[in-house]
């Protein structure tokens, strides 16, 4: 049997000094933290490997689609929650098994163009992360967040819209404000995109999505309770098979609307139903 001496430890000791001197000792962070991975692919602390996701009816494989449309041409309100306009463009979204596309039928001449969006009030100050994954793109377009109402901080973020992850960070000056959600925005010409999720969320990094081995992307969640967020969305947007099953007032609806919707009346497969609306 051998043993080491004082120079053989100094250098085993060099050499594991050596081994070790490009790694981190310690990654610091806060309770409630989990290890991740920043956009350099180094590890960093966030928080946890999934966040809270904002937004409502996010899983557009299997979205909730109150009005019951398989595709919607002339803009406004569509699945739950979210909204185009189309101005003087023409514009369809259609409800597929894995996702919704949003299309350009026939360009205008408004140097805004058309877009789809979700808007949402009251969020408070901080930075947030908002990520769209799409599976098509054909064209050019955007995706982001503006600022929905005045007057509080400035807010306007973009990226232009691929396919896979797209993923824009921002902050909220001011507690209480109001942003518009994009999915696409400012599409001038003929084009057509298809989104299967998408996620707003606190911190710098998303955690809506991730590769796997093979380079596909992958939900980090699971798809979300359906009859949760047709709940959600029957605060904006209820539908009844008979006028006299319809209230007038916000608090009389279940689950209790917004505010005091419009009334109106919608076909569904040739079958008329009555409508209230409180995307005002």
């Amino acid at each position: 049997m051998s043993f080491l001496d004082d120079a053989r430890t100094r250098e085993l000791w060099e050499k594991v000094k050596a081994e070790l001197s490009g790694k981190r000792p310690k990654l610091t962070g806060t309770p409630g933290q989990a290890v991740g991975f920043g956009a350099d692919g180094a590890a960093v602390a966030v928080r946890g490997w999934s966040n809270p996701n904002l937004l409502e009816n996010w899983y557009f494989a299997d979205p909730v689609n109150q009005m019951g449309q398989d595709a919607y041409t002339n803009g406004g309100y569509t699945i739950d929650m979210w909204s185009v306009a189309q101005r003087d463009y023409r514009t369809s979204v259609t409800v597929d098994k894995d996702g919704v596309t949003f299309k350009i039928i026939q360009k205008g001449t408004n140097l805004n163009g058309a877009f789809i969006y979700q808007r949402r009030s009251s969020i408070k100050a901080g930075t947030y992360t908002f990520s769209v994954l799409v599976s098509e793109v054909n064209g050019s377009s955007f995706m982001g967040i503006d600022r929905d109402v005045a007057p509080w901080g400035i807010l306007s973020q973009e990226i232009p819209l691929k396919e896979g992850l797209n993923t824009v960070t921002f902050t909220v000056a001011n507690d209480e404000g109001a942003i518009g959600i994009f999915l696409a925005k400012k599409v001038l010409d003929i084009a057509s995109f298809k989104f299967v999720a998408a996620k707003l969320e606190l911190g710098t990094h998303q955690t809506l999505a991730h590769q796997d081995a093979a380079g596909n992307w992958v939900l980090n969640d699971p798809p979300p309770d359906k009859a949760l967020e047709l709940l959600k969305g029957q605060r904006y947007y209820q539908v009844f098979s008979r006028e006299d099953l319809r209230p007038d007032k916000a608090v009389d609806f279940r689950p209790p609307m917004r505010i005091d919707p419009a009334l109106s009346t919608i076909q569904i497969n040739g079958v008329t139903y009555y409508t209230a609306d409180a995307n005002l």
